[in-house]
């Protein structure tokens, strides 16, 4: 109980007074070794090491660390430099000969009693488990997300079952929050914040409640339990993780196809790894990944274990999704930072909803010391591109303002579209409709806004000014006519007169361009439906910044 107080009263804020960080290396050839355990010993404080091996760790005190991966030997350095450089020692043969004495491996038996094991090797009690998020996601090589968060998760009832998805049984609650603005193609359709599609990755957690004749592309969760006999194992070999023994079993779900009206279509096809203890028979990793039609969909688990109990220390989702536009890339990475055992004192669940995110305070202390996972020059480059230079604190006190004005843009409208108008300067043209309820037949014009929408993404930015006065009646016709649509931004303005003067809107619908400089207007632009307009904006686009 003692314990559990502690956690609440420091889980919003940290006053560390040593942030450690280094980089872990193969000690023979000098290559980095990616997503290692690093913690403290005898705790369950730590973190992982990124894609380049680097770690941030932060500490109240000089101590040990513990650094572990699978296939090396595990090492235990001071951490009394800010700065450490950990070589681990590979393992320098490969361990059949320790784990297979009397007759082959049977790898089908192994992985089933992996999964079968995981009441036993896993917590069953209830505990809360601290998180470091990272998302960030891309439009072919163009950066245009990126979110970091501090989470909280609260499994009720442990590892006692299998779960088919993350539900209120396994609330969580976002302690912090820091992130850009979305500038995707698939922004309006992005979650907030997409914590339980990385938590299923937890393939000791969560697996498909039963068997399916054709399996799911978009399925998060792994249907390797209820469709076992579906799958191919077979053995790859022995490794080693923290002085234990374990086997490598690759596995492969048999290919199948299912009707369509063009024909057969081969199922998505799935492939992966369980890395599992040799007696214990706990998984320390696991991979899978997923491919159809050119998509690709990638899951990893590592597990550490404390006391005795198998946690997960580092879960990450990665995928490639190829859509109308391009192809979208997206990475989530969820690091453990430390586990609390036993019932909160006190935790509320959290609806993550857009307007939920945008109130929780940005604490800079917290941010300075906060154990995460070390950026890589990749995305360092990313925060870069995405902020013009600022950080990624400005970018996030900037979503913060663009959110709160493109919310609930039925109040204050004109206040709102006048503060969204001076954030659009040279950054996009913007194509400002004046429309009414009161006047619809030319709603069908709008159609063809949408499809350049599409084609200007980006560049040009349709704005929707409702003179509408009755919000109620407004609401009503922007969702009967389907005006919310991807990309299209709306403010109800009412009858500001001095917007209407400003425009010289004498009657409805009235269509005004304006250039990317934020004050050359042009009084005369064309209706979506003229072709002629299409040309207009390619110019505007191709003319020079101003």
């Amino acid at each position: 109980m003692f314990r559990s107080l502690i956690f609440v009263m420091l889980a919003h804020t940290s006053f560390a007074q040593l942030l450690v960080e280094g980089v872990v290396r193969d000690k023979e050839t000098g290559l980095a070794v990616p997503f290692a355990s690093v913690g403290v010993p005898g705790t369950t404080k730590g973190t992982s090491t990124n894609a380049e091996g680097q770690f941030s760790l932060s500490l109240n005190h000089a101590t040990k660390i513990k650094v572990s991966c699978v296939g090396y030997e595990s090492v235990e350095v001071n951490a009394d430099q800010k700065t450490l450089s950990i070589l681990l020692k590979p393992i320098s043969t490969e361990l059949e000969e320790v784990i297979v004495l009397e007759k082959k491996i049977n790898a089908t038996r192994v992985a089933r009693q992996a999964l079968g094991s995981v009441a036993r090797n896993c917590n069953r009690n209830t505990f809360v488990q601290t998180f470091f998020y990272r998302h960030y996601c891309k439009d072919d090589s163009v950066y245009g997300r990126l979110i970091e968060a501090s989470v909280d998760l609260w499994r009720t009832q442990g590892y006692r079952a299998f779960r088919a998805t993350v539900g209120e049984k396994d609330p969580i609650r976002i302690n912090q929050l820091r992130r850009s603005l979305d500038r995707t193609a698939l922004a309006q359709g992005h979650e907030p914040i997409s914590v339980q599609q990385v938590l299923q990755a937890d393939v000791a957690a969560f697996q498909a409640e039963a068997p399916t004749q054709h399996v799911s592309f978009f399925r998060e969760v792994s249907d390797l339990y209820a469709d076992f006999d579906r799958y191919i194992f077979s053995f790859a070999g022995a490794t080693s993780y923290d002085g234990h023994p374990v086997y490598k079993i690759n596995y492969e779900r048999q290919k199948d196809s299912v009707q369509t009206k063009a024909g057969y279509r081969l199922d998505p096809q799935i492939s992966g790894t369980l890395y599992v203890e040799f007696g214990t028979h706990a998984i320390v990793r696991a991979t899978e990944t997923k491919t159809h039609e050119g998509n690709i969909a990638k899951a990893t688990a590592h597990y550490n274990v404390f006391q005795g109990k198998y946690y997960p220390y580092h879960l990450s989702r990665e995928s490639r999704n190829v859509t109308r536009d391009g192809v979208h890339i997206t990475r989530i990475d969820l690091i453990s930072t430390e586990i609390h055992p036993g019932r909160p004192i006190a935790f509320s669940p959290f609806v993550a909803t857009k307007e939920a995110l945008l109130k929780i305070p940005y604490d800079s202390i917290f941010w300075q010391n906060a154990t995460m996972l070390k950026t890589t020059p990749l995305e360092d480059e990313i925060i870069q591109d995405l902020g013009g230079g600022n950080s990624l604190q400005q970018q996030f006190q900037l979503y913060q303002q663009y959110e709160r004005n493109l919310t609930n843009v039925g109040e204050n409208g004109a206040e709102k579209f006048r503060w969204f108008r001076n954030y659009s300067k040279h950054r996009q043209i913007l194509y400002v409709v004046f429309w009414s309820g009161r006047v619809l037949p030319y709603l069908y014009e709008l159609e063809y806004a949408k499809r350049l929408q599409k084609k200007f993404r980006g560049k040009v930015q349709f704005v929707l000014l409702s003179l509408d006065e009755d919000a109620a009646q407004w609401t009503q016709e922007v969702n009967r006519y389907n005006l919310f649509a991807e990309g299209i931004v709306h403010f109800r303005v009412g009858r500001d007169l001095d917007l209407m003067k400003e425009f010289k809107v004498r009657e409805v619908p009235s269509f005004r361009l304006i250039e990317r400089n934020g004050d050359k207007v042009d009084f005369a632009a064309k209706h979506p439906g003229n072709p002629q307009l299409e040309e207009d904006l390619a110019v505007l686009i191709r003319e020079p910044h101003q």
